[in-house]
């Protein structure tokens, strides 16, 4: 059953970055780790049933994970590392707190096949259509002209 995630909007009055000096608390806010609330989960919603049932995983947390993944060219094994133990990778996927993991390797091992599964079905890459949500947000927010490309900038 798909749930949107919303938990991040509201941290705990006593999680690890409250519990930081301002300066600290400022540096981690002004980090690279900005990208968990721009995944739009509703995409996802499709791979999930419809029945009652156990909650999702949050979907943000998962393709989270597999962009910092590739981000940082981690393994499996580094990547559960870097989630276990690391403030900022923590923080990016928005869990402000280490009071327990993250979620299980089977779960991303899960995902992964109902992303490929999907892909496999209906010709729909997910993943990238998170990309495009964010390269046409971009050219809206920044009036980027996407339409023309000069020549001297193609060759190098």
């Amino acid at each position: 059953m798909f749930v949107p995630h919303t938990k991040h909007n509201q941290p705990s009055l006593f999680d690890t970055v409250n519990q930081m000096s301002p300066v600290m608390r400022r540096r981690l806010e002004g980090s690279w780790a900005e990208i968990f609330c721009k995944i739009d989960e509703s995409i996802f919603q499709v791979l999930y049933s419809v029945k009652y049932s156990h909650p999702n995983t949050p979907v943000n947390m998962l393709i989270g994970a597999e962009l910092l993944k590739s981000w940082f060219r981690w393994t499996d094994a580094e990547l559960f590392e870097q989630c276990a133990f690391n403030i900022e990778v923590r923080y990016a996927l928005r869990e402000r707190s280490f009071e327990g993991e993250l979620f299980s390797e089977r779960t991303l091992y899960y995902f992964r096949t109902a992303l490929s599964d999907h892909m496999r079905q209906t010709g729909i890459n997910l993943v990238e259509e998170v990309f495009k949500s964010w390269i046409d947000e971009h050219v809206k927010r920044f009036e980027i002209k996407s339409g023309a490309q000069r020549m001297d900038s193609t060759l190098g």
